[in-house]
């Protein structure tokens, strides 16, 4: 949950900005905020449909690592305004799945009599990842990106949801390994 938020929230901070570099208007910034949270809508609903189907865990750990396969090529090589809308269109879609489905593992995968408190130290840690990685990444921004490309940013970004979506490979491992059927392919 702390890495997820750590690396989650670059592009929303800083989509305006990318646009204001490659010749945009302020209200293209703001356009493209508006894709990904448009993008973001239909995530989180096809991520409950998808988790149904799939596994709650299964879907988690794919869209950690499309996360970091769409945010990587598409922002850092964006020389123009049309690479950052298909961006914020993918992001928006794909990246907010942990959001909706966090409640749900931790509901799986938790006594009852716990639930609260894991639930609880569970949205501590995001809320930790979410002020501790905005500001490193403002840091990043200021200090190696020089205000001028976002390269470094992206990269942190990018990292700390691969490095979720590690962690969540090991939870499903985990989960996997309890279980009676061994089976590497199953719904978890």
């Amino acid at each position: 949950s702390f890495a997820m938020y750590t690396g989650y929230w670059a592009l929303t901070f800083y989509i305006g900005t990318t646009a204001r570099q490659l010749g945009g208007t302020f209200q293209d910034g703001s356009n493209l905020l508006l894709v990904l949270n448009a993008g973001s809508v239909v995530g989180r609903i096809l991520a409950g449909l998808i988790a149904d189907k799939f596994g709650s865990i299964n879907t988690l750990l794919l869209s950690l690592l499309l996360t970091v396969v769409i945010e990587m090529p598409l922002w850092i090589k964006a020389t123009s305004l049309a690479p950052l809308y298909v961006l914020c269109a993918l992001y928006g879609m794909v990246s907010p799945t942990f959001i909706s489905l966090n409640p749900v593992i931790v509901s799986n995968h938790f006594d009852t009599d716990v639930l609260a408190s894991v639930m609880g130290m569970t949205n501590l840690f995001s809320g930790i990842g979410g002020l501790v990685g905005n500001q490193v990444q403002g840091v990043i921004y200021d200090k190696y990106d020089k205000h001028e490309q976002f390269t470094n940013t992206i990269v942190f970004s990018a990292m700390f949801v691969l490095f979720a979506g590690l962690v969540i490979a090991c939870l499903r491992f985990h989960v996997i390994r309890k279980r009676t059927d061994k089976r590497f392919f199953q719904k978890v």
